[in-house]
């Protein structure tokens, strides 16, 4: 008769072997398109030299075409891939380019165009809110060196119990990773080929991984995004106005970055000169400020094409160019893509 260690032995053996098996499988988050964008690159990225990755800034933002047509107009043939995730923050811009470039699916890269902000691993979510901060996203995130990272993020920049609680999430969310627990849902998807809220293969066939925000029409939250940036219309315009003055007075900020941000750019460098490629940094038409970022610039720790400025930009700020506070419409998208291709090919020109 068999022993129940026995039978406890043989549990545990089964679940670490089924772990390790749909480990080897396809892990991709399905979450608002990376799992589709992955899989395109898996059978087209040596269609591509030029890699784009961010935030919903660039995902809704970032025109493959009409950046290439003016690149070309600038002597530079390029054929870029917008890889842009909405709600993608350089934390995890910075492992999703890192698996991208381990993957081998881009063997003819030459440039990384990158979203920047200030870095942070920080898990945003109220502690009582599980089901959001457990995400499949954040558990693809937490590999080994991510999950270092962002456990030395959090001992010296968080303290007290805030800090505690931060430590064991993240914790938590590298043991899922680590275990694939929860995963079978996604892995199930993948079998099947479907992915909630994905571009289909004839948009990524048509827009390279652009996904413009007016045709998310079958998503609510977008709805109601627009909706709300037209009952504040006046307001926007005026904050606009009120941010391009004190610009024009102040300057733009700058200061020196967090050392893991450092860190993480220098990591960024290095991993593309090893395969020959060279990486630019921008930020989005975005009402943030970006003083780390361009910290770094002044440094001369990497290069930067910044766009959040409405000074410099106004008609990138204007409210036809908008499809709310953050994001472009198409037009407006179309129109910073080909601004955006001018000054990389001219950067790129001038350093060649």
């Amino acid at each position: 008769m068999v022993s129940r260690l026995a039978l406890v032995l043989l549990s545990v053996a089964s679940f670490a072997v089924t772990a390790w098996a749909l480990g080897r499988l396809p892990s991709w988050p399905e979450d608002l398109g990376m799992r589709a964008r992955w899989a395109w690159l898996a059978e087209h990225g040596a269609d591509y030299d030029t890699l784009v990755v961010g935030s919903s800034a660039t995902a809704n933002g970032f025109v493959p075409a009409a950046f290439d047509a003016a690149c070309s107009a600038e002597g530079l043939e390029v054929r870029s891939f917008n890889f842009g995730v909405e709600g993608m923050d350089p934390f995890e811009a910075d492992h999703t380019l890192r698996v991208l470039l381990d993957s081998g699916l881009l063997p003819n890269l030459r440039y990384v165009l990158i979203e920047g902000n200030d870095w942070s691993p920080r898990i945003q979510y109220p502690d009582d809110e599980r089901q959001l901060w457990r995400n499949e996203r954040f558990v693809f995130l937490h590999d080994a060196e991510a999950t270092q990272e962002a456990l030395t993020w959090t001992r010296g920049h968080l303290e007290g119990d805030l800090r505690q609680r931060q430590l064991e999430q993240h914790l938590e969310l590298a043991a899922r990773h680590a275990t694939n627990l929860g995963a079978g849902p996604s892995w199930l998807g993948s079998l099947r080929g479907t992915w909630s809220g994905a571009p289909t293969r004839e948009q990524l066939a048509a827009d390279h991984g652009f996904v413009a925000l007016e045709e998310l029409t079958d998503r609510p939250d977008v709805t109601e995004r627009r909706e709300r940036f037209l009952a504040g219309l006046e307001a926007y315009v005026q904050q606009i106005e009120a941010w391009r003055q004190r610009l024009d007075a102040e300057g733009r900020p700058a200061s020196a970055p967090t050392p893991e941000y450092r860190a993480a750019v220098e990591r960024q460098a290095q991993r593309l000169a090893a395969i020959g490629a060279r990486g630019v940094y921008f930020t989005g038409t975005r009402t943030i400020q970006t003083p780390g970022l361009r910290g770094l610039a002044a440094e001369g720790a990497l290069e930067l094409l910044p766009f959040n400025d409405p000074a410099a930009f106004p008609a990138l700020y204007a409210p036809e160019a908008r499809f709310d506070r953050e994001h472009l419409n198409r037009e407006g998208a179309t129109r910073w893509s080909g601004l955006l291709g001018r000054a990389f090919a001219r950067l790129v020109s001038e350093e060649d």
